[in-house]
C-alpha cells in the first residue's frame, strides 16, 4: 500500500493523496483529510508502528 499520511502529538492524522510538494499546493488536484478522531488515529499509528518494525 502507498500510504501518504501524517500524525501529530498522537492526536491529529492528516491523510490522502497529497503529496507534499509545491506541484501538489499549485497545480494537482489532490484530497486531504484532516481529522483527531481518536480510532482513526489510533489505527494510523498503528499501522505506523507495524511499518516501522517491518522496514527498519
Amino acid at each position: 500500500m502507498h500510504h501518504k499520511f501524517a500524525i501529530f502529538d498522537h492526536r491529529l492524522l492528516l491523510n490522502g493523496s497529497y503529496n507534499w510538494t509545491r506541484s501538489a499546493a499549485n497545480r494537482n488536484q489532490e484530497n486531504f483529510l484532516v481529522t483527531g478522531e481518536p480510532r482513526f488515529v489510533e489505527d494510523f499509528s498503528k499501522q505506523f508502528e507495524r511499518m516501522w518494525e517491518e522496514f527498519s
